[in-house]
């Protein structure tokens, strides 16, 4: 009933609820995973904590690096330099007690993983105050596919737009398993603030950054730039205290 009723009210107010949640104070920028662990290191370093468990983090421990020694992170992944080598789509428990890290990440993670709910809980119970997580968002792909831009990096990886979807030639080692929009990313961790009673922050880059970009805000209207144009979302979740 409680989910019912959230999809009810999103389907008129979800831009609007995003907008009282959303930071302009603190805006994504970065091109690449290291850039994208040190925009996360900045964020982090304005909360309390000092431990900090990183989900699928490349093996090449960015996070703590930009964190500094004051932080301990424990990274875990399905390979590379690891504290906790682990598949996250094979396992029905993360491996920690309950509330065992102050902060729990998972940067541009769960849209590969098929367990994408399960992991989410999982992330909730062993953090003990807050959640970190950013997701990309695949509508921006359509305009691509518009204008007939085509994604040739390893013709036989990908399919013929995307390097994460579409139909690749062979069977690929990096995939992502939901074509997720701004849209959906917004309900889901809004009907999370509802039922495991949690604060949620939102961060989106500011990607209206040239004339045309600028125009289709303008004739398109905000939530229809939001999907078509907003390459990923943040999400602070801070638990309730006790």
């Amino acid at each position: 009933m409680i989910a019912a009723g959230l999809e009810v009210a999103t389907q008129h107010t979800l831009l609007r609820e995003f907008s009282k949640r959303r930071s302009r104070i603190a805006v994504p920028l970065y091109q690449e995973r290291e850039a994208r662990n040190r925009w996360a290191a900045e964020l982090l370093r304005g909360n309390a904590g000092r431990t900090a468990l990183n989900l699928g983090g490349g093996g090449a421990r960015h996070l703590g690096k930009h964190l500094g020694s004051r932080w301990q992170v424990h990274e875990l992944d399905v390979g590379g330099d690891s504290d906790t080598t682990l598949d996250l789509d094979r396992v029905e428990r993360l491996p920690f007690a309950d509330r065992s890290f102050d902060v729990c990440c998972a940067l541009d993670v769960l849209e590969h993983l098929e367990q994408f709910h399960l992991i989410v809980d999982e992330m909730f119970r062993v953090a003990r105050s807050m959640l970190l997580i950013s997701l990309p968002n695949a509508a921006v792909e359509l305009p691509v596919i518009c204008r007939n831009l085509r994604y040739y990096n390893d013709a036989s990886q990908n399919g013929v737009y995307s390097k994460f979807y579409g139909l690749p030639l062979t069977r690929p080692t990096d995939r992502h398993r939901w074509w997720l929009t701004f849209d959906d990313i917004v309900r889901f961790f809004l009907w999370t603030e509802r039922v495991k009673s949690c604060a949620v922050e939102f961060y989106v880059p500011d990607d209206a950054f040239s004339i045309k970009r600028k125009l289709l805000r303008l004739v398109a209207g905000e939530r229809l730039f939001l999907n078509l144009c907003c390459s990923s979302v943040w999400v602070r979740v801070v638990k309730e205290s006790g």
